[in-house]
């Protein structure tokens, strides 16, 4: 192909990725539908009005929120990565933008780097594996940190790659800084997968003997770095502390890294629905011990097979091996890069299918099938070329893998609605919740949540937001008599509870006694 051709085929995939996950995820305005996303997108905003915390809620157990620390400070417990990348969209209005923007470019740049090491029927069957996996369709149409790390790591192996092909430092330095980017992320995550690239790295340097190159690099990933002492301090007061543990302290000490389940109790009471999020949790730590790792290995490997290829795993992974097998230094890359990434998390206690840990590996499985694909096809091409004229069954490879990449595209249709079905069916609560609070005059007002004993522990409808005195909606958690602590903050708000068994608003006994 022509670079000009090779462009519009990258931009199409790129298009065509955002237009895909954009369907299934439903709208750029979609309601965070699990916690992390709405946490994510509460630190976003607080960066958006240009703070790094939001001062603590006057009354912290009102606005318990999972994944947030609401005392002394309002901030999310992850790092700033991501929410720092969610704020453009925040600033127009639209926060899906970023999300979709990064989840195109990762398309283009699947695209792009399969090109370069295989070419392009083998890069669009890798791209076109990747975008119709369960996973990519369930978690990058969303708020979750996937959508940045994916990109990042993407463009790190492609600047990589571009560095061992020229030499030129100016490509190590930009790997540098999207490593270093996404550090500030997903630290365990690009931990795992900075590995294998600095063997690389470091293998190559050592060869030059070219030390000094590594001078800017590090000082570019040193300086982004920064970013996590000075985000500890501004969140918890100590430059090593971070938000993550002090969150975990706070709320659910067991939920760290580690074998086994730590039985040091919370440091705060924990609301109904988040008892019985911790409940559900605990299971996975006790039974996440040194002893069950095989087993764990096992059940994570078929979620991530599954994630990847749906039900047909087997026979892709064969073609993995196929790959893995036949693709040289290349393929090895992508193993050691899956593996250490899936060895590393193992030290994470986690239910075997969420598999959003291992997203950023999954174009790399798609590429290891696709070239396992092709090297069958090119194997057949070779044999019947022995019984006929080899001009005859040259295009037996390119049909081959044409004829894959159709019936991939067509399979994808039937998955994406499945998806974008689920996605709908998991903010369902919430929909029917914001119909009701829309319906209300535009009063200041705090609605109170009375959870229903079927409420879904995975998301909540009590949502911080940065600034409590300029918003005119506050959610917080139905207390019963002791919502009166929190309406003498505020005496000139209308007050209400929300009944979710009932799905009605019910107005409280002073300014307001209308039904909603």
């Amino acid at each position: 192909m022509k670079p000009r051709s090779v462009g519009l085929a990258a931009v199409a995939c790129g298009l065509v990725t955002a237009s895909l996950l954009a369907w299934v995820w439903g709208s750029l305005r979609s309601v965070a539908v699990i916690h992390d996303e709405a946490a994510y997108l509460l630190q976003a905003r607080i960066f958006a009005s240009g703070r790094w915390t939001a001062a603590g809620r006057p009354l912290p157990e009102f606005f318990e929120q999972i994944c947030v620390l609401v005392t002394p400070v309002l901030a999310s417990k992850y790092w700033p990565g991501h929410s720092l990348m969610l704020v453009p969209g925040i600033w127009l209005g639209v926060p899906g933008l970023i999300p979709l923007l990064f989840d195109a470019v990762s398309g283009a740049a699947l695209f792009l780097l399969a090109r370069r090491l295989s070419g392009t029927l083998v890069a669009l069957l890798a791209w076109a594996l990747w975008l119709v996996s369960p996973g990519v369709l369930r978690f990058l149409p969303s708020y979750l940190a996937q959508t940045t790390t994916s990109v990042l790591a993407l463009l790190a192996w492609g600047a990589l790659w571009r560095w061992l092909e020229s030499g030129d430092r100016r490509w190590l330095t930009a790997l540098s800084g999207l490593v270093g980017l996404g550090f500030i992320t997903r630290p365990f995550t690009f931990l795992a997968l900075s590995l294998p690239i600095a063997v690389v790295v470091l293998k190559r340097i050592r060869r030059r003997g070219a030390w000094r190159d590594l001078r800017m690099p590090m000082a570019l990933a040193g300086m982004i770095l920064l970013l996590i002492p000075l985000w500890n301090v501004r969140t918890t007061g100590r430059w090593a502390g971070t938000p993550y543990l002090l969150y975990s302290r706070t709320y659910f000490p067991y939920d760290k890294p580690g074998f086994g389940m730590d039985p040091t109790p919370p440091l705060r009471r924990l609301p109904p629905d988040l008892q019985r999020y911790d409940e559900q949790f605990k299971e996975n730590h006790v039974g996440h011990t040194i002893a069950r790792l095989p087993r764990l290995l096992r059940e994570r490997a078929v979620a991530i097979a599954q994630s990847v290829w749906g039900d047909s795993y087997p026979a892709w992974i064969v073609l993995a091996l196929i790959g893995l097998v036949s693709g040289g230094g290349v393929a090895r890359f992508a193993a050691a890069s899956t593996a250490s990434l899936v060895f590393c998390y193992l030290i994470e206690a986690h239910h075997e299918t969420w598999t959003a840990y291992y997203v950023e590996a999954f174009p790399l499985l798609a590429f290891l099938s696709a070239t396992g694909l092709a090297k069958v096809f090119l194997r057949l091409e070779i044999a019947l070329a022995r019984r006929r004229s080899r001009r005859v069954w040259k295009p037996v490879r390119a049909a081959g893998l044409s004829g894959a990449i159709l019936a991939i595209v067509v399979y994808a249709f039937p998955q994406a609605e499945v998806e974008r079905l689920w996605k709908q069916s998991r903010g369902e609560d919430w929909a029917r919740f914001a119909t009701l609070l829309g319906r209300l005059p535009p009063d200041p007002a705090v609605v109170f949540v009375r959870y229903s004993p079927k409420h879904d522990i995975h998301h909540s409808l009590v949502m911080n937001v940065p600034d409590l005195e300029r918003e005119h909606l506050w959610i917080a958690y139905d207390r019963g008599d002791d919502n009166a602590r929190l309406l003498r903050l505020a005496p000139e708000r209308r007050a209400f509870v929300y009944d979710e068994a009932a799905h009605r608003l019910i107005a409280m006994p002073g300014p307001s006694r209308s039904r909603a």
